[in-house]
């Protein structure tokens, strides 16, 4: 079996000491996202405190956390959003709890306030064109029937093979019901597929070794921001708690770059591992079976 390229080794080097960002990144727990998000809402950054709350309702989705997000939602002016959550408040808690009827009766007061779209393909659009409203695909039943949406200007994309992708601008406006007919761009003339080139060995290798270079670079630059922002935040946390919002978006910024270097660094090692293997089979005339494998174990090559 043939060695793997000594830069793997270095490459793991270099991600050793970021995995200590990474483990920073996901240390705050549900409890301490609420916190900090009820900090944020009472001093009146309701922003910092809806991204508190929606990271601490992915860990551990309370009925409490949905309702303060939605409260959180509603002073932001995402009308929809709230409304929605509200509904679920009341939806999930018991008869018995009070915060039930003061969530179905906020959702009440939304629901008059609430936008609406009303999105329909053009006639002559193809039939299996899709619609994409911020980035969200809306199925067949969202089509031509109104539904709510936060105020403000959304995107609507439509595609469909065999013709250019349109982008069409809506805006949102409370109490109004606002009805948008999309179609997609004019037809594209079908392209003759050229045969592919035969690749030679050595420029795959070396291509696919430039790009695990690469990647390992980025991820090492946001390592380094990443441990740069959590020495900066801990100056102003105490206890898994932010003074203030600047620490709160350093804590989130942190675990933003964190993951980034994670992937980075993953990939980094992954692409060497390949180049480096078909370098090596390439230039002595490894026979067909040759195999490199990927497994929870590491990396291992059959040849």
């Amino acid at each position: 079996m043939h060695p793997l390229p000594s830069c793997l080794m270095l490459a793991a080097a270099v991600a050793i000491p970021l995995a200590s960002a990474v483990a920073f990144a996901d240390s705050l727990d549900a409890d301490t996202l609420f916190r900090q998000g009820r900090a944020a809402a009472d001093a009146g950054d309701y922003p910092h405190a809806c991204i508190a709350f929606t990271q601490s309702l992915r860990l551990d989705p309370q009925p409490g956390t949905v309702f303060n997000l939605a409260d959180c939602e509603e002073h932001t002016g995402r009308l929809a959003s709230a409304w929605r959550h509200f509904l679920r408040v009341a939806s999930d808690l018991p008869a018995t709890d009070e915060r039930r009827d003061v969530a179905r009766d906020r959702a009440s007061a939304l629901a008059t306030r609430l936008p609406w779209f009303s999105i329909a393909l053009a006639p002559d659009a193809p039939r299996d064109a899709r619609v994409f409203c911020d980035d969200v695909e809306l199925d067949g039943s969202r089509l031509a029937t109104p539904w709510p949406v936060d105020p403000g200007p959304h995107t609507l994309l439509v595609v469909a093979p065999g013709h250019e992708s349109k982008t069409t601008s809506a805006v949102a406006v409370e109490r109004e019901t606002v009805q948008v007919v999309v179609s997609p761009g004019a037809g594209t003339p079908p392209q003759a597929m050229a045969p592919p080139a035969a690749s030679k060995p050595h420029t795959v290798a070396w291509l696919v070794g430039a790009a695990g270079v690469a990647s390992l670079g980025v991820g090492t630059y946001f390592g380094a921001r990443a441990l740069a922002e959590r020495s900066w935040s801990d100056a102003s946390c105490t206890g898994g708690v932010c003074a203030n919002a600047a620490a709160l978006a350093e804590y989130q910024s942190a675990r933003g770059d964190a993951r980034a270097s994670d992937v980075a660094l993953g990939i980094g090692v992954v692409a060497l591992a390949v180049g480096g293997f078909l370098l090596l089979t390439s230039s002595s005339d490894a026979p067909a079976g040759t195999a490199l494998r990927v497994t929870g174990a590491g990396l291992g090559g059959a040849w």
